[in-house]
């Protein structure tokens, strides 16, 4: 099997690099050793409407709710607010993330991109250093895939990376651990996304409030690893959530955890594999 790219992992950075190498004339393939694009969802769910600007969704059922901005809150309850424009690329949709990656997916696939699904990547196609493409499991099907070049779309720590010899494990200081529950039934500002800071509330990160709608919103936490320890972060979480009213009466239909690097750009290209 012989692509011109081959790309590991179907979430936003897989399939729009996807999309851009088949509008390019490119024979395109993403693997995803998931079951479904997008599924779990590990994911704050807050972006910029700087989406917009690359016109790849034209349905829009992927909105939960469009923000006019964001409120930051310092430990002493001072409170800033920022339009959407100026607070940064969580700030303008609040989404379902399940359904944004479908919907890209949806769109690389449009532009002619082959997707496999239940296919895990295992290694790389390697002839005296050089690397030729990669090596995939799909059920118990062994695969080859052959590729000019490869795409490391696999998330934090990526695993595609490692095979060519990039150093990807990031240090407790490059890591935020996370939490996050999406709270039903509680009372929240539709119109803005809110930040609360301070190291007694969130250590070397913060807390976010995302309204997906007039009583539901996510609600979550990121902490420095270097300054956690093991349930730290949803400890802190349960304690800011039992200190408002509002989220309080609120009752989980979702909690995620997970870890979001925060470190400098690691090595992105290694021959022809690119991160």
């Amino acid at each position: 099997m012989k692509y011109d790219v081959v790309v590991v992992g179907s979430g936003p950075a897989g399939s729009v690099t996807a999309r851009y190498a088949a509008l390019s004339g490119a024979k395109v393939l993403i693997i995803e050793r998931r079951a479904e694009v997008g599924v779990p969802v590990l994911c704050g769910e807050g972006i910029s409407r700087k989406v917009d600007e690359f016109d790849m969704l034209k349905s829009k059922n992927w909105i939960a709710n469009k923000v006019d901005g964001a409120r930051i809150f310092a430990p002493d309850g001072t409170m800033v607010k920022l339009a959407a424009e100026k607070a940064g690329n969580e700030t303008g949709y609040i989404i379902y993330r399940d359904i944004f990656d479908q919907e890209l997916a949806r769109s690389a696939i449009k532009a002619g991109v082959e997707l496999k699904l239940n296919t895990e990547a295992v290694g790389l196609i390697k002839e005296k250093e050089k690397i030729l493409g990669v090596r995939a499991r799909q059920f118990d099907e062994e695969l080859e895939i052959e590729a000019d070049i490869v795409v490391g779309a696999d998330g934090v720590e990526s695993k595609v990376g490692k095979w060519a010899g990039i150093k990807t494990t990031l240090k407790p200081i490059d890591l935020e651990t996370c939490a996050q529950y999406t709270l039903a039934n509680v009372d929240c500002d539709k119109n803005y996304s809110d930040f609360y800071v301070g190291k007694g509330i969130a250590p070397g990160g913060y807390i976010w409030v995302f309204p997906k709608g007039k009583d539901i919103a996510n609600v979550g936490i990121g902490i420095l690893a270097s300054l956690s320890e093991s349930g730290m972060a949803l400890k802190l979480l349960n304690r800011f959530i039992d200190t408002h009213p509002e989220l309080k009466k609120g009752e989980p239909i979702r909690l995620l955890a997970g870890a979001v690097p925060v470190s400098e750009p690691i090595e992105s290209v290694r021959d022809n594999l690119i991160l």
